[in-house]
């Protein structure tokens, strides 16, 4: 399931593939992050769509709700399409053709502590096709996250891809996820359209 690790967007892809601790109105960054889902956010709908290398299409689209009394919640999908292939027998004869493709079905949620603390989990439910293989595991996002809007100081700790394989594509073979654990800082400036960010 590597290719949760994808960047969702353009906005992530240009800023190095990780985006941790930004904290505005872009849906977007809730993605890698969901603890920055915040009310700005309320009603909005992202669509990322990219052609990748080769015939491989991806892409991802979220929709994000504020409820008063319970919180931030987003719901999406991310999927990866590798196109078709065609299928040979040992001789190299043409047999047919096969697709194969990824799915991940996400619900986010991120709840304020206090005017500057935030804590956030997504849950994915993974689906993995390949030619007659299939796989299906659950992960799980977790995410606090400090946001000082007066200086715009935004400090996040994230744990991703905490999960398990449920359905392994061959018997007894259980594969780890791409499990990362991530910290980032960003600093906007006050006077100049510049941010610096740091992520480990």
């Amino acid at each position: 399931f590597d290719f949760l690790n994808l960047p969702s967007n353009a906005r992530t892809a240009a800023l190095g593939g990780v985006v941790l601790s930004v904290n505005d109105r872009d849906l977007n960054m809730a993605f890698q992050n969901p603890a920055v889902l915040n009310s700005e956010m309320d009603n909005q709908v992202t669509l990322s769509y990219i052609p990748y290398i080769a015939d491989i299409k991806y892409g991802y689209a979220a929709y994000a709700r504020e409820f008063k009394k319970a919180g931030m919640f987003s719901g999406g999908i991310q999927f990866v399409n590798y196109g078709k292939f065609e299928e040979a027998d040992v001789t190299g004869a043409i047999t047919g053709s096969f697709t194969a493709a990824d799915y991940s079905f996400n619900i986010g949620y991120a709840y304020k502590l206090d005017s500057m603390f935030a804590v956030g989990a997504t849950l994915k439910t993974i689906y993995s096709h390949l030619e007659d293989y299939t796989s299906v595991g659950m992960a799980v996002d977790l995410a606090a996250n400090y946001y000082n809007p007066k200086n715009q100081f935004c400090m996040s700790l994230v744990a991703r891809n905490a999960g398990y394989q449920l359905k392994t594509y061959v018997n007894n073979n259980h594969e780890p996820l791409p499990f990362e654990l991530m910290f980032g800082i960003s600093k906007k400036l006050s006077k100049a359209p510049f941010r610096f960010g740091l992520n480990i």
